[in-house]
Protein backbone atom coordinates (compact mmCIF):
# COMPACT_ATOMS: atom_id res chain seq x y z
CA UNK A 1 0.00 0.00 0.00
CA UNK A 2 0.65 3.87 -0.54
CA UNK A 3 1.35 5.60 2.71
CA UNK A 4 1.80 9.34 2.73
CA UNK A 5 2.40 10.87 5.90
CA UNK A 6 1.60 15.05 6.26
CA UNK A 7 2.64 16.03 9.90
CA UNK A 8 2.74 20.05 11.08
CA UNK A 9 5.48 19.52 13.69
CA UNK A 10 5.33 23.30 15.19
CA UNK A 11 8.94 23.69 14.71
CA UNK A 12 9.49 20.64 16.34
CA UNK A 13 13.66 19.52 15.86
CA UNK A 14 14.39 16.38 16.97
CA UNK A 15 13.37 13.86 14.33
CA UNK A 16 13.34 10.02 16.61
CA UNK A 17 9.66 10.66 16.87
CA UNK A 18 9.05 11.57 13.07
CA UNK A 19 11.48 8.79 12.31
CA UNK A 20 9.67 6.43 14.31
CA UNK A 21 6.18 6.94 12.93
CA UNK A 22 7.46 6.74 9.49
CA UNK A 23 9.01 3.08 10.00
CA UNK A 24 5.59 2.11 11.88
CA UNK A 25 4.04 2.98 8.95
CA UNK A 26 6.08 2.51 5.93
CA UNK A 27 6.13 5.63 5.11
CA UNK A 28 7.06 6.36 1.37
CA UNK A 29 6.30 10.16 1.21
CA UNK A 30 6.87 12.33 4.40
CA UNK A 31 5.55 16.23 4.35
CA UNK A 32 6.22 18.52 7.14
CA UNK A 33 4.66 21.26 8.05
CA UNK A 34 6.52 24.24 10.10
CA UNK A 35 9.51 22.28 10.17
CA UNK A 36 13.18 23.29 11.43
CA UNK A 37 14.81 19.93 10.97
CA UNK A 38 18.16 20.24 9.35
CA UNK A 39 17.03 17.89 6.35
CA UNK A 40 20.50 16.30 6.23
CA UNK A 41 20.44 15.12 10.00
CA UNK A 42 16.72 13.75 9.48
CA UNK A 43 17.47 11.98 6.04
CA UNK A 44 20.31 10.18 7.76
CA UNK A 45 17.68 9.35 10.85
CA UNK A 46 15.49 7.98 8.06
CA UNK A 47 17.36 6.23 5.98
CA UNK A 48 19.87 4.74 9.03
CA UNK A 49 17.97 1.37 9.74
CA UNK A 50 16.07 1.36 6.45
CA UNK A 51 14.69 -1.54 4.83
CA UNK A 52 13.11 -2.34 1.80
CA UNK A 53 9.86 -3.78 2.40
CA UNK A 54 9.51 -6.66 -0.26
CA UNK A 55 5.45 -5.91 0.00
CA UNK A 56 6.28 -2.31 -0.60
CA UNK A 57 6.71 -2.04 -4.83
CA UNK A 58 6.96 1.79 -4.07
CA UNK A 59 9.90 1.78 -2.70
CA UNK A 60 12.47 2.63 -5.40
CA UNK A 61 15.31 3.78 -3.18
CA UNK A 62 16.31 5.63 0.44
CA UNK A 63 14.25 8.55 1.67
CA UNK A 64 15.41 11.30 -0.26
CA UNK A 65 14.75 15.52 0.31
CA UNK A 66 12.53 17.35 -2.02
CA UNK A 67 14.50 20.38 -2.16
CA UNK A 68 12.15 22.30 -4.82
CA UNK A 69 9.56 22.83 -2.01
CA UNK A 70 9.33 25.98 -0.19
CA UNK A 71 6.04 25.46 1.03
CA UNK A 72 6.54 22.05 3.20
CA UNK A 73 9.36 19.75 4.16
CA UNK A 74 8.90 16.88 1.91
CA UNK A 75 10.64 13.82 1.61
CA UNK A 76 10.36 10.85 -0.34
CA UNK A 77 11.45 7.27 -1.32
CA UNK A 78 10.21 7.19 -4.73
CA UNK A 79 12.77 7.68 -7.40
CA UNK A 80 13.32 11.39 -8.37
CA UNK A 81 12.17 10.94 -12.03
CA UNK A 82 9.04 9.47 -10.55
CA UNK A 83 8.12 12.47 -8.17
CA UNK A 84 7.72 15.59 -10.33
CA UNK A 85 7.42 18.42 -9.12
CA UNK A 86 4.58 20.22 -10.79
CA UNK A 87 3.87 23.59 -8.84
CA UNK A 88 5.15 25.05 -5.81
CA UNK A 89 4.10 28.48 -3.64
CA UNK A 90 4.20 30.05 0.00
CA UNK A 91 2.70 26.96 1.95
CA UNK A 92 1.89 24.83 -1.10
CA UNK A 93 3.25 21.85 -2.92
CA UNK A 94 2.12 19.95 -5.80
CA UNK A 95 3.78 16.63 -7.40
CA UNK A 96 2.98 14.24 -10.25
CA UNK A 97 4.12 10.78 -8.96
CA UNK A 98 4.20 8.05 -11.21
CA UNK A 99 4.04 4.82 -9.16
CA UNK A 100 4.12 0.97 -10.15
CA UNK A 101 1.09 -0.79 -11.46
CA UNK A 102 -1.31 2.51 -11.78
CA UNK A 103 -2.05 5.38 -13.07
CA UNK A 104 0.13 8.51 -12.10
CA UNK A 105 -1.76 10.55 -9.40
CA UNK A 106 -0.98 14.23 -8.09
CA UNK A 107 -0.34 14.73 -4.32
CA UNK A 108 -1.10 18.25 -3.14
CA UNK A 109 0.51 19.62 0.87
CA UNK A 110 -0.82 22.37 1.95
CA UNK A 111 -0.67 24.31 4.86
CA UNK A 112 -3.51 27.73 5.63
CA UNK A 113 -2.47 29.77 7.78
CA UNK A 114 -4.02 29.56 11.10
CA UNK A 115 -6.86 32.06 12.79
CA UNK A 116 -4.19 33.97 14.63
CA UNK A 117 -2.69 34.97 10.99
CA UNK A 118 -5.18 35.40 9.33
CA UNK A 119 -9.32 35.39 9.56
CA UNK A 120 -11.70 33.28 7.98
CA UNK A 121 -12.81 35.26 5.09
CA UNK A 122 -9.46 35.42 3.58
CA UNK A 123 -8.90 31.75 4.81
CA UNK A 124 -11.98 31.24 2.21
CA UNK A 125 -10.74 33.56 -0.63
CA UNK A 126 -6.86 31.62 -0.05
CA UNK A 127 -8.45 28.11 -0.42
CA UNK A 128 -10.80 28.78 -3.55
CA UNK A 129 -7.18 30.50 -5.28
CA UNK A 130 -5.42 27.36 -3.99
CA UNK A 131 -8.76 25.21 -5.68
CA UNK A 132 -7.93 27.10 -8.97
CA UNK A 133 -4.46 26.31 -8.78
CA UNK A 134 -4.65 22.87 -8.29
CA UNK A 135 -7.53 22.59 -11.02
CA UNK A 136 -5.03 24.12 -13.60
CA UNK A 137 -2.36 21.16 -12.30
CA UNK A 138 -4.87 18.42 -12.93
CA UNK A 139 -5.97 19.99 -16.60
CA UNK A 140 -2.18 20.63 -17.66
CA UNK A 141 -1.26 16.46 -16.11
CA UNK A 142 -5.18 15.71 -17.83
CA UNK A 143 -6.55 14.19 -14.88
CA UNK A 144 -8.59 14.39 -11.71
CA UNK A 145 -6.75 11.79 -9.76
CA UNK A 146 -5.66 14.33 -6.85
CA UNK A 147 -5.00 13.17 -2.98
CA UNK A 148 -4.78 16.89 -1.07
CA UNK A 149 -3.33 16.69 2.59
CA UNK A 150 -2.51 18.94 4.53
CA UNK A 151 -3.08 21.42 7.77
CA UNK A 152 -6.01 22.99 6.54
CA UNK A 153 -6.59 24.92 10.17
CA UNK A 154 -10.32 25.17 9.22
CA UNK A 155 -13.20 22.90 11.22
CA UNK A 156 -14.77 20.99 8.49
CA UNK A 157 -17.58 23.20 7.48
CA UNK A 158 -16.21 26.51 7.42
CA UNK A 159 -16.58 28.35 4.29
CA UNK A 160 -13.05 27.93 2.82
CA UNK A 161 -13.98 23.60 3.25
CA UNK A 162 -17.20 23.81 1.83
CA UNK A 163 -17.58 26.62 -0.57
CA UNK A 164 -18.02 25.08 -4.53
CA UNK A 165 -15.18 27.30 -5.41
CA UNK A 166 -13.18 26.06 -2.25
CA UNK A 167 -12.43 22.93 -1.34
CA UNK A 168 -15.96 22.00 -2.10
CA UNK A 169 -15.94 19.02 1.18
CA UNK A 170 -18.52 17.00 1.21
CA UNK A 171 -19.81 15.32 4.79
CA UNK A 172 -19.80 11.83 3.02
CA UNK A 173 -18.62 9.59 0.12
CA UNK A 174 -22.08 9.17 -1.54
CA UNK A 175 -22.67 13.16 -2.21
CA UNK A 176 -18.83 13.18 -3.56
CA UNK A 177 -19.63 10.56 -5.91
CA UNK A 178 -22.64 12.38 -7.25
CA UNK A 179 -19.88 14.89 -8.90
CA UNK A 180 -22.11 17.73 -8.79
Amino acid sequence: MFTVLFWNIKGQTEPRLITSLAYEHDVDVLILAESSIDSTLLLDQLNRNLTVSEDNIYQDEPFSADLTSTAVAIYTRLAKANFLSIHDEKKLAIRALRLPRTEEIILVGLHLPSAMNMDSTDRAALSAEWNRTIADAESKRGHVRTIVVGDFNMNPFDLGMIQHNGFNATMCRQIAKRKS
